[in-house]
């Protein structure tokens, strides 16, 4: 979810766009009234409220170690279309966002804290059990049940047009929009701004396996050093023994260059960001740059590189402490050599 709307990748530009005004708590993104709010404030919004309860098997007994999440739940289809409106919004805002977190005891009780009173999706995730999400939990609550049911066996490999195995790919898993809406921006900024259930990566020989999936819808994004971002929609049946994705990738296109500054002389440690802006659609130009791609620092000589695009139309964008922001359009990948001349920023007397 790229564009001036930036989502998928977490790695945005400030942006205008028409969404229900119910989903900034999701976003843990405030419109320009709140953005105003002070941090004293701030911290009272965190809450002292609390979810408490247990993770357990499907047979009843206590999983250790078990990881529960709480995202603030404001997802579902009825709140999201109650309250339209057009909103700006910072989605620099959402880079690095964390979300309450707790590991279960040895009798699988966890403690999720400071959470203000609103609806949560509360989510726990056990190796060898698969992934469960519940939703409109109330904080505060107490004596919570996530029963987990046992994964299913999903493996994979990841390999290249040429049938060569890719090693250190790295194969995200989503839950699929739950709704069954048309697959807009709106609708895959409510799957994609949540974490991934499962981020595995390939060994030596392109294989992966899964250990916390169930049966399912899921979308699965495969990304490699080099290559194009890959992005399938799977369905995880129940009662197979053993269940195969393979996904082949396609070499990625280059934009290469230096940024440059008075003199001629190379810029280091500026960062350089990309983005797709000829794309059908914000949604899948977003994860065609994988957000630890989308952007990076420029090394001692000044010199920059992204490898995983698509062929096609993009916007450069390099900024600095000490220099005025750049951006250059209508960047055509492949290119090499593209030079980027910055002025140091005016200094006060």
């Amino acid at each position: 979810m790229r564009g001036i709307i930036d989502l998928g990748s977490v790695s945005f530009t400030r942006f205008i766009v028409c969404l229900p005004l119910v989903l900034l708590p999701l976003l843990g993104v405030a419109s320009g009234k709140a953005e105003k709010t002070g941090e004293k404030d701030k911290k009272k919004a965190q809450g002292s409220a609390s979810i408490t309860g247990r993770v357990l098997s499907a047979a009843g007994t206590p999983i250790r170690g078990a990881k529960v999440q709480a995202f603030e739940d404001e997802s579902s289809e009825k709140k999201a279309s109650a309250l339209p409106g057009m909103i700006s919004i910072d989605m620099t805002q959402l880079e690095g966002r964390e979300y309450p977190e707790a590991v279960t005891s040895s009798n699988g009780t966890f403690d999720l804290r400071g959470l203000a009173r609103k609806l949560y999706r509360v989510r726990a995730i056990a190796p060898g059990h698969a992934c469960r999400d519940v939703v409109e939990i109330s904080a505060p609550r107490g004596q919570l049940e996530l029963v987990l049911e046992p994964a299913l066996n999903v493996s994979g490999s990841v390999h290249n047009s040429a049938g060569s195995a890719i090693k250190d790919a790295r194969v995200k898993a989503y839950f699929e929009n739950e709704s069954k809406a048309p697959r807009t921006t709106f609708g895959e900024l409510i799957v994609f701004i949540l974490p991934q259930i499962a981020s595995v990566r390939t060994g030596q020989d392109g294989v992966f396996k899964f250990d916390t999936l169930g049966p399912g819808e899921y979308t699965f994004v495969v990304e490699a050093k080099a290559y194009q971002t890959a992005e399938e929609n799977r369905k995880i049946v129940a009662g197979a023994t053993k269940q195969s994705l393979d996904f082949s990738l396609t070499p990625g296109h280059i934009l290469s260059g230096m940024v440059r500054g008075r003199g001629q002389r190379a810029v280091p440690d500026c960062q350089v960001r990309v983005r797709r802006t000829d794309a059908p659609d914000t949604a899948s130009a977003a994860r065609q740059v994988p957000a630890d791609e989308a952007r990076g620092l420029t090394d001692k000589q000044g010199k920059f590189l992204f490898d995983t695009l698509a062929e096609g139309k993009y916007e450069l964008t390099c900024s600095h402490p000490d220099y005025l922001n750049l951006r250059r359009l209508n960047l055509r990948a492949p290119a090499e050599g593209i030079t980027l001349d910055v002025e140091p920023k005016k200094t006060s007397k």
